[in-house]
């Protein structure tokens, strides 16, 4: 079953177009992440579901019915804000229990609906707290339980951890994917962050321009982005770019770019290329290696390094192009050093120079 339809969805304000024509199903039960960087209109798409902007055309459907002109209170929704928007006159408990008050719920409701929401999300110590008694992850899990106990059958957050250290923001990840085990309900989750959006999503839509450039599962979109923005995108590190062209003969064929030059003989799709064709090359920093012994091993001199541990990220220049590569926490790699790298090559992306989109 389809728990949130958009249907052909413009969104604009005057001549400014900030969605176009989207089309997307969100699964019942399913956790969408919508990610991109500022102004791509994943925060417009979160409001248009909760009703606090109207469509300009299209169709927006929940759990079947179109709610266009539905109000928000009757969308059995409820949304997560990155502000968290507590009432600081009230106490955890009332803040909670304020959405049912409005709904004028039974009083023995209220108290049953807080205190469970409460075990879930381990706050129940803080009930009688005021929110400026509270740390920003105490009071992130109080909005979190406010949506909770209204029981709605899709959830919406809106950059919910962007005011959280780093620390926080794992913890509050893990508990808000908890929560979405525990409970089964359909979420739909805002970021500009691609890490939340790969750990934490079912599906992913990256949104570029008020366009949604690919919805996928993380691993797909991972291995398999559509194009050149995604694939940019998606990684940390983000993947290196090499624009060149395809030399192609009867006994060979290769990528070159500048000075750089990459045998591709063992990628038989590469034999479709025509001699001539502009490419964009991608690679990812963890799919460069150090070597000795191979056919297109390259030699490389590394610019800077910079350890995290278990990895270490080289800047390396290669062919009078700049690359980054992931190699392991022991090696001894330093700056100033000149090495010899090679690709994984059945892990390269090959991106049309013109219209930037894969090729393999």
């Amino acid at each position: 079953m389809i728990a949130v339809e958009f249907r052909n969805i413009i969104k604009s304000f005057g001549d400014v177009h900030i969605l176009k024509e989207i089309n997307l199903q969100v699964r019942e039960g399913e956790f969408l992440v919508l990610v991109g960087p500022s102004g791509c209109g994943k925060s417009t798409s979160l409001r248009l579901i909760a009703g606090l902007e109207d469509a300009t055309s299209g169709e927006l459907l929940i759990h079947g019915k179109i709610v266009n002109d539905v109000d928000p209170s009757q969308r059995d929704i409820a949304m997560v804000f990155q502000s968290y928007a507590l009432y600081p006159h009230l106490n955890v408990f009332e803040n909670m229990a304020f959405g049912l008050r409005i709904r004028k719920t039974n009083e023995n409701e209220i108290q049953k609906r807080v205190q469970e929401a409460a075990e879930i999300l381990k706050i129940t110590n803080l009930l009688d707290r005021k929110p400026k008694e509270l740390s920003g992850g105490q009071r992130q899990r109080v909005a979190l339980g406010r949506a909770i106990v209204r029981k709605p059958r899709v959830f919406l957050f809106d950059e919910p951890l962007s005011n959280l250290d780093a620390k926080l923001r794992g913890e509050m990840r893990v508990e808000i994917k908890r929560l979405h085990q525990l409970l089964g309900n359909t979420m739909v989750y805002v970021t500009h962050d691609q890490v939340e959006a790969m750990t934490m999503g079912d599906r992913i839509a990256i949104m570029n321009k008020g366009v949604i450039e690919q919805l996928d599962t993380p691993k797909m979109m991972y291995a398999k982005p559509l194009n050149t923005f995604v694939a940019g995108f998606i990684g940390t590190p983000q993947m290196n770019f090499l624009e060149g062209e395809i030399f192609k003969s009867q006994t060979e064929i290769y990528f070159k770019a500048g000075s750089f030059k990459l045998n591709l003989e063992n990628l038989p799709f590469a034999q479709s290329f025509n001699d001539g064709k502009k490419i964009i090359l991608g690679v990812r920093p963890e799919n460069i290696f150090e070597t000795e012994n191979s056919q297109n091993a390259l030699p490389a001199s590394v610019e800077l390094i910079e350890p995290l541990g278990s990895d270490v990220l080289a800047h390396l220049v290669i062919g009078g192009k700049n690359l980054t590569a992931r190699f392991k926490g022991d090696s001894n790699i330093e700056a100033g050093n000149s090495i010899k790298i090679s690709f994984e090559m059945n892990s390269l992306h090959f991106f049309d120079k013109e219209t930037t989109q894969r090729l393999n």
